[in-house]
């Protein structure tokens, strides 16, 4: 009898099945939110694109559609980001800010990546008032949409609470 226990306990253990991630791109239809939609799609992922423009959205799907990764569109912030395990702002810093207080609710235990559109002053980290707003996400700010998708794709167990990333 306890044999077979074993047997089946590795015979489990042979069966585990993982599944893609998923990481939302708020700002999807921006060139630097297509750059990273893009790099992204030729992971196996499940990417959601987020963003106002729906025409736009579509337009992204469709010349995503032979890509690896499972291409799903959403129009709402929040909805975007409830089920992903990364979120990308691929936004400016206003509208960064004005996302973060969107989807705080839902951002809890996850990781956050921010692409600035230019290098910022010393002393002025967005990823600083990011992290006030969600206390409980892991935030990282990139200058490159290469590196974010780099971070979106391996940067799982990383165990700082916010990361600022130079090239």
């Amino acid at each position: 009898m306890p044999a077979t226990a074993t047997i089946a306990l590795c015979h489990q253990t042979q069966r585990i099945v993982t599944t893609p991630i998923t990481i939302a791109i708020v700002g999807a239809t921006r060139p630097k939110g297509i750059a990273l939609a893009r790099e992204l799609a030729r992971n196996r992922c499940r990417l959601v694109l987020m963003s106002d423009d729906q025409s736009a959205l579509s337009d992204i799907n469709r010349k995503l559609a032979g890509f690896a990764a499972e291409i799903l569109t959403q129009d709402c912030a929040k909805e975007a980001c409830w089920e992903a395990e990364v979120i990308i702002l691929a936004v400016n810093e206003t509208d960064a800010l004005t996302v973060a207080r969107k989807i705080k609710e839902v951002a809890t235990g996850k990781t956050i990546i921010y692409v600035p559109d230019h290098r910022q002053a010393e002393g002025t980290s967005l990823s600083d008032k990011l992290a006030g707003i969600m206390p409980f996400s892991r935030i990282v700010e990139t200058e490159s949409p290469s590196t974010a998708a780099e971070w979106a794709s391996a940067g799982r167990d990383q165990n700082q609470d916010h990361y600022q990333v130079q090239l």
